[in-house]
């Protein structure tokens, strides 16, 4: 056995293994202290009791270059029985964090307290997250427009987006803080299509679709890089169902720490029911609209927030504490249905 080569002691060991017994046949008279941190000491012992597996150690000093090499040969020559394999100390397996022992339903989440992360499970591994896209959605409405009372017409395609709609009619007229209302309490792809193209046409002279389309996707794009969303693409403006427009929780938790700072945005999504009235192009009034929150159920476990889902991500919530004042939310993606209140309550109360 060479002595040199330590091998059978892993150096990632965070104790301290004091080793006399391991070889018994120089117990009392040379003994060999291992720190895993550091290289190992030859020290000449005095005194050396081996009872109840401790080690005394007194009056040790360390030896020159050629005792030290003496006292490899003399060890190379001893016999090694079975009880060289045997720890005097027992090594502590690391306990895990408890918040990886909580029972939650959710694949990955991440949570967000006074404007940093405390904790997640998987929240860097990309996935798709439904209509949690329209977070992003809202976020670029914002910072492109703070005119909350410029009127925005509905296009004529709004009717044949795909669900969710908020039931928008064609040419019909509204603020874009109505239009926001359909889009967050609904999650209305109607909504969303009557924002950027009105945005669009304003702003940037685009009417076709297709370029609305890829402008506010530049714009998407753009945000995420800005706000260090570096796991996050996207491909979609609704968060429809596609293996190429994903994002992590830790990135959503990026971005909705942005997006809070928005009044607007928190009161929106603090709202229970909105009724508004759209009107014509000459100012006449439409239709009557009542759009109800979609997260009520949230509402009334003293949660608030925003819901996404398609065939492919599952269930996803943004979901915030009423009652809480550190500017506490929490991102759940790919959780049990109907269990996000669940999840969310065993998080925020492990704080």
């Amino acid at each position: 056995m060479k002595v040199k080569n330590y091998s059978i002691f892993s150096k990632s060991k965070q104790q301290q293994y004091r080793i006399c017994e391991i070889i018994p046949t120089i117990c009392g008279v040379n003994g060999i202290t291992y720190i895993p941190d550091e290289k190992p000491i030859l020290m000449q012992i005095s005194q050396c009791t081996c009872s109840n597996k401790k080690i005394n150690i007194s009056n040790s000093t360390k030896w020159s270059q050629k005792d030290r090499i003496r006292s490899y040969s003399q060890v190379i020559q001893r016999p090694i029985t079975r009880k060289s394999t045997r720890m005097l100390t027992q090594v502590k397996e690391n306990t895990p964090p408890k918040f990886l022992t909580l029972r939650v339903s959710a694949r990955r989440w991440c949570a967000f307290q006074n404007n940093s992360k405390f904790y997640g499970v998987n929240e860097n591994i990309k996935c798709e997250v439904g209509c949690l896209t329209k977070l992003m959605a809202i976020y670029t409405i914002l910072q492109l427009c703070q005119d909350y009372k410029i009127r925005l017409q509905v296009p004529y395609y709004a009717e044949s987006v795909p669900e969710p709609k908020a039931d928008l009619n064609s040419y019909n007229y509204f603020t874009l803080e109505q239009l926001l209302y359909a889009l967050i309490l609904r999650g209305g792809n109607d909504a969303l299509w009557s924002i950027v193209s009105g945005l669009s046409e304003k702003l940037y002279g685009i009417t076709q679709r297709n370029l609305i389309k890829n402008k506010f996707l530049d714009l998407y794009n753009r945000n995420a890089q800005q706000l260090k969303m570096n796991n996050t693409r996207y491909t979609n403006l609704e968060g429809l169902a596609d293996p190429n427009n994903v994002t992590t929780a830790n990135d959503l938790c990026l971005l909705c720490d942005q997006l809070l700072k928005f009044d607007i945005f928190k009161r929106i999504l603090k709202t229970k029911s909105y009724t508004c009235r759209a009107t014509f192009e000459n100012g006449d009034l439409s239709t009557v609209y009542t759009w109800k929150n979609r997260q009520f159920q949230f509402m009334k476990k003293s949660f608030y927030g925003f819901q996404g889902i398609n065939n492919n991500s599952g269930p996803c919530a943004l979901l915030l504490p009423e009652a809480d004042t550190n500017q506490m939310f929490v991102i759940l993606l790919k959780c049990n249905p109907k269990q996000e209140i669940v999840d969310a309550q065993m998080i925020t109360k492990y704080q």
